[in-house]
């Protein structure tokens, strides 16, 4: 079996909640504000990619406005970059400020996280091939009994309300050699 086949590619950790990421310059500036669109609501999902080991690899959110009058928005967030999702219109980013111009209806965008930028859970990734712990480096072009264990905690170098309110979702991308799969 060759590597991508054996290890998972990528963790991807979908975080489903309100950005804790994105920092406004002020308090009233933590929601997109209407400039003459007109938002009813809007949602943010942030994903983080981790590497076969559960290192940190990329922070990046996805933001969906509901838009019920076009026109421009203005939004927030600490990003190093910014892409459109909706169509193929030009975003503005001025410092920690999103400019652009929404249609009517759902209009999605990307921010791209700072790299500095820390996940308010700690994870870990152990590999063990029957019984025997091993590096995900190790387990390429071997066959046995695999089990994957991930291990969570709070990062306390993040406000703590994040890791004690909202929801933490892990999922594995596994060939399909893989039989017999339990999850607890």
């Amino acid at each position: 079996m060759r590597k991508k086949q054996v290890l998972p590619a990528v963790i991807a950790a979908f975080l489903l909640f309100p950005s804790f990421l994105v920092k406004a310059d002020s308090a009233d500036q933590a929601e997109a504000k209407n400039v003459d669109g007109k938002l009813a609501s809007k949602d943010e999902v942030v994903y983080a990619t981790l590497n076969a080991a559960g290192d940190l690899e990329e922070i990046y959110v996805v933001n969906t406005l509901d838009v019920v009058q076009a026109g421009e928005i203005l939004d927030y967030g600490n990003y190093r970059s910014i892409k459109n999702l909706t169509d193929l219109s030009e975003l503005a980013k001025e410092g920690q400020t999103v400019r652009m111009q929404a249609p009517e209806g759902k209009f999605y965008y990307q921010g791209n996280m700072n790299e500095d930028t820390e996940l308010p859970w700690n994870l870990a990734v152990s590999y063990f091939l029957d019984g025997k712990k091993v590096s995900p480096a190790e387990l390429a072009g071997k066959s046995g009994h695999l089990k994957i264990s991930i291990e969570t905690s709070a990062n306390t170098d993040v406000d703590p309300v994040f890791y004690e309110n909202y929801l933490l979702q892990i999922s594995l991308q596994l060939q399909n050699k893989y039989e017999n799969i339990e999850a607890t």
